[in-house]
């Protein structure tokens, strides 16, 4: 049988290893192509579940340098507005005296979520009001009424105050020449090509320059959202416009969030130890925080049972909380009412204040648990490892258990990590791409396998069909157990059948009345052969060879052997009363057909064998020869069934179906070991009193003949004989039986002992 594909492609394992590579370039090829437009698919569906994990954890125990008690946020609220007044007509003398009362109960920074980039002084329609009533100095009078003054000595006085700046479109951009501007920022560079990824700001504007001189740091407030509005991640560098020439090359001013400079400072720092390279922004020897190429990380999100306090501005304002909670915390002053429109689109909630995300951010940089991203060389890892386990389990089932499986994998890869992976790790996985990787693995492993297989199966069919039951036939194509070209040494139950004095039946038919005869024989045993999943080897005239075993193990082959024996023996008799009725014409003598069987079990060579150009799936050894010794000897002895003891044995292991009797210890020709003969009688199920007493005298004068009672044998021998259910007759085929074969034989033995050591065996001189 020719084979389709190499023989190292039959292995389970190198096809497992073959089809995930396939199935990993296949999922590459489709993230990749995902991430090009602009809406992709595949990271849309991660930050649902993203989204999902993050929402029903319930705490996250990040609590490692600071807790989340220790961050407090003086939250400026629709109550704080409802107290105070209008948030725009606030002097900053309010700021200055909330600033105050913080400072006295020293916190360890207070950090601005608030932008001061203009002076506090009454809009210019009051001015114009004072000039119309006669006030020459209107603009000195609202001067005076500014309250800037106030504010900038209390952050002077604090001395750990960081505010904010923004990047405004409608200012003119910074230049080089505004050297004013990025004197109050970190002297911090990146080369050229090393910043091109992050967010441009141009046009700078730094609080009230009064606040900024006195502020400890300033930084960027501007927080980015991703493309479908909501803010997962934190811009921790953006570039600004100002270059410099080092040595030759080009490098860009970076601009840090207010998180930075508060870190470092948290960290007793300075903007000297900040490091930035791609893929990483070091702060310090110990926080080193994975970014994106825009210098992004991903927050990790207080959990349902946690939460920064939130204490409103009119609160602190009135003196309603003790000055002494603010001692060694970290306090931010912000805003949640709606009407100031900072309120985020966040995981946890759309209307998260924008000054919890700066929180967030520095609360996850100071605890180093900031929520981790594979690296590309681990998730390539993860995703050829994935393919090859995924090909492989789908190799081993079913189409339907396969299917069932990918559905399995994809609800565990789910639920596996929103419950377990992700709270437990603090690990974000690109669960999309397993799942579609999952996918593509069952579609991949199927495809291929119906191409590939699809063929082999057709060729199997038709190379086996012809002489294998069809449930061999389906077992080897499901498991792909095809056997092995030259040979293959297993244990059989070799099984050969004749038709006794068939020549003179076929002389006395003509040619077509011989073929309707055999092909009506042949059809009717063939198929109770394949029945008990025996094996056709071939027919030769009117005798069949086949063997149980072989090309699959087959279970009980020997009991399967016996039976079918005794089946085509019943079957035999049905023919043979369906010619009587329908062939009145054939001669008498195919109305006397006998068929004799032969049968051994033990370890014999099966597979194809033959020329290259043509072969059989045979068997060969002296299993099978002696096989064909107990066809042609049980003419000897008048059975039609004869098998040796090993098929005995291990019939009887499986089964008491068939039953047995001892028929004689013989040597037969070519073998020089001796072998036990045992007839199979009939099915235990057809076993008459009288077949059961045969039985019985019978093996009684076999054990008196072994013992050389030939008196006592003979006795038994005779009994027997009035009892055996085939009787000489040449009317019904039979020539004699095996009581009086041993019966005759004993008489000489009387008459002519054997010698002292005589083991009781019988040497069989012809085949």
């Amino acid at each position: 049988m020719k084979k389709i594909t190499p023989t190292f492609f039959k292995n389970k394992y190198f096809k497992g290893v073959f089809y995930g590579l396939i199935t990993y370039l296949l999922t590459l090829s489709f993230m990749w192509f995902s991430d090009q437009l602009v809406r992709s698919p595949l990271p849309a569906i991660d930050n649902v579940i993203d989204d999902l994990a993050v929402q029903i954890r319930g705490s996250t125990g990040q609590d490692n340098f600071i807790s989340h008690r220790d961050i407090t946020i003086i939250d400026i609220d629709d109550y704080s507005i409802s107290q105070l007044g209008r948030v725009q007509f606030w002097p900053r003398k309010y700021d200055a005296k909330v600033l105050d009362y913080i400072s006295s109960g020293n916190p360890r920074l207070v950090i601005f979520d608030v932008l001061y980039t203009e002076a506090d002084t009454l809009p210019g329609v009051y001015a114009e009001m004072l000039r119309e009533s006669g006030f020459q100095n209107a603009t000195e009078i609202i001067r005076t009424m500014s309250t800037d003054h106030f504010f900038a000595e209390s952050i002077k006085n604090a001395g750990n105050v960081i505010l904010g700046m923004f990047d405004d479109e409608r200012v003119a951009a910074a230049t080089d020449s505004d050297e004013d501007i990025y004197t109050y920022l970190p002297d911090f560079y990146a080369g050229e090509f090393q910043s091109l990824g992050l967010f441009q700001r141009s046009r700078l504007v730094l609080p009230v320059r009064e606040f900024t001189d006195n502020a400890l740091s300033v930084g960027l407030l501007k927080v980015n959202s991703d493309i479908d509005g909501t803010i997962r991640r934190y811009t921790l560098l953006q570039r600004s416009s100002k270059t410099e020439n080092d040595g030759g090359e080009n490098r860009r001013r970076l601009l840090t969030s207010i998180v930075v400079p508060a870190a470092l400072h948290a960290l007793d720092l300075q903007p000297s130890n900040l490091v930035y390279e791609t893929g990483r922004l070091h702060i310090g020897s110990n926080i080193s925080i994975p970014v994106d190429n825009r210098s992004q990380f991903r927050l990790n999100w207080l959990g349902r049972n946690e939460g920064f306090r939130y204490i409103p501005f009119a609160n602190v304002f009135n003196g309603l909380v003790p000055a002494e909670y603010f001692e060694d915390k970290i306090v931010f002053i912000g805003s949640s009412a709606a009407g100031l429109e900072d309120l985020k689109n966040t995981p946890i909630s759309d209307t998260l204040p924008g000054v919890e995300v700066h929180a967030t951010a520095l609360y996850n940089i100071l605890n180093g648990t900031w929520l981790r991203e594979l690296s590309p060389l681990a998730l390539n890892l993860l995703l050829i490892f994935s393919a090859v386990v995924f090909s492989l389990i789908f190799l081993s089932l079913s189409q339907v258990y396969a299917f069932a499986a990918a559905l399995l994998i994809i609800l565990l890869q789910f639920f596996g990590y929103v419950l377990l992976i992700f709270p437990e790790f603090q690990l974000l996985l690109p669960i999309s791409g397993l799942i579609l990787l999952t996918i593509s693995s069952f579609i991949v492993t199927l495809v291929i396998q119906s191409i590939t297989e699809g063929r082999e199966k057709a060729m199997l069919k038709g190379a086996f069909a012809s002489y294998v039951s069809p449930e061999i036939v389906n077992q080897l194509i499901q498991t792909g157990e095809d056997p092995k070209l030259g040979g293959n040494e297993t244990e059989i139950t070799a099984f050969f059948s004749d038709i006794q004095s068939f020549s003179q039946i076929s002389e006395k038919l003509t040619p077509k009345e011989l073929v309707e005869l055999m092909n009506e024989y042949l059809d009717a045993m063939t198929t109770l052969l394949n029945d008990e999943k025996g094996t056709l080897d071939k027919y030769i005239g009117d005798a069949i060879v086949a063997f149980f075993g072989a090309p699959l193990k087959v279970d009980n082959h020997a009991l399967r052997a016996c039976v079918v024996s005794q089946r085509m023996l019943k079957a035999q008799d049905a023919l043979i009363a369906g010619w009587k009725e329908n062939k009145k014409e054939w001669p008498k003598d195919v109305f006397k057909l006998k068929t004799r069987i032969g049968i051994n079990t033990g370890i014999a060579v099966t597979g194809n064998m033959g020329s290259r150009k043509r072969f059989n799936y045979t068997m060969m050894g002296d299993t099978v020869n002696l096989a064909a010794r107990c066809e042609s000897g049980s003419k000897h002895y008048g059975v039609f069934t004869m098998v040796t003891q090993h098929t005995k044995d291990e019939a009887e292991k499986s089964s008491d179906a068939c039953l047995f009797r001892a028929l004689d210890k013989v040597k037969v020709k070519g073998r020089n070991q001796p072998v036990m003969l045992y007839e199979v009688m009939c099915l235990k199920e057809d076993a008459t009193d009288a077949i059961l007493a045969c039985k019985t005298e019978f093996e009684a004068g076999l054990q008196a003949y072994f013992d050389q009672n030939w008196p006592a044998a003979m006795e038994h021998f005779k009994k027997s004989a009035e009892l055996e259910p085939n009787k000489p007759n040449p009317d019904d085929g039979v020539a004699t039986n095996p009581s009086l074969v041993l019966l005759n034989r004993t008489r000489e033995m009387a008459e002519n002992p054997p010698h002292e050591n005589w083991d009781g065996v019988y040497a069989m001189t012809q085949k």
